[in-house]
């Protein structure tokens, strides 16, 4: 093959994951509401996984100081954050990316799974309440929150009166929790982890597991003894009474 030849792109083989999550099986619809932090990462993941098209929403540029946790490289600096995700997921794994370049607000229609993960609490609770609440074509939503050393993934199905109570139970004013949302004090490593978690409870949801934690909360423990941080123990809470069987 001559240097001026186009390489061939490989096809991703997917045989070692077939028993928990089948590419060619999954047909739902998926959003990702904010492709930063934590959502430029879920997209990379879903798309590493095999999901061959996601809806992309964000209206934001890529900025130098979005490099440190977010997948995109130093040659995105002054793209449109959509449009960078587009082009890598499109070279790195075949996944389409549907850009939308605007502001989600709540009049647009969704259906399918969404991923929450926009920058304020405000515009998550009008999301919510105007695109996602008892919306009969949303199946699933998965929210995230981040701080410095903790993350909070939120698994919800916006029709069951008891997830809707137990989620709207957790909704704060901006500055007032203890987890900020998506890239305020966000590193990469609790960052990773929020979104892989964030991105298997797509698998739980397809594999028809109804069981699945609404809740997963990680934080490093409090009150280390001097033994206790030479070998930091994070603390993993997992509690399940919120899904209605």
């Amino acid at each position: 093959m001559s240097k001026s030849t186009k390489q061939t792109l490989a096809t991703p083989d997917y045989w070692r994951q077939l028993d928990v999550f089948n590419p060619e099986a999954f047909n739902e619809e998926v959003h990702i509401i904010g492709v930063g932090a934590t959502g430029s990462w879920i997209a990379y993941i879903l798309a590493k996984m095999g999901v061959r098209k996601l809806h992309a929403w964000d209206f934001d540029v890529v900025e130098a100081h979005n490099l440190p946790n977010q997948i995109f490289g130093r040659g995105d600096v002054g793209e449109y954050k959509i449009n960078a995700l587009k082009q890598r997921l499109d070279v790195d794994c075949g996944c389409e990316v549907v850009p939308h370049n605007e502001k989600v607000d709540g009049s647009q229609k969704f259906s399918g799974i969404i991923f929450l993960c926009t920058d304020t609490m405000s515009s998550r609770k009008e999301i919510w309440e105007k695109a996602i609440k008892y919306q009969l074509n949303v199946k699933l939503m998965v929210e995230t929150r981040l701080g410095a050393e903790l993350c909070i993934v939120h698994t919800v199905k916006p029709c069951y009166p008891s997830d809707v109570k137990n989620f709207e139970d957790t909704l704060f004013e901006d500055g007032e929790g203890e987890a900020s949302p998506c890239t305020y004090r966000a590193i990469g490593t609790v960052v990773s982890v929020t979104a892989g978690l964030a991105a298997h409870k797509l698998i739980k949801f397809t594999a028809g597991d109804f069981d699945i934690a609404s809740k997963v909360e990680i934080k490093e423990g409090d009150d280390h003894s001097n033994y206790d941080m030479l070998c930091i123990k994070p603390v993993l809470i997992t509690t399940c009474n919120w899904v209605t069987k």
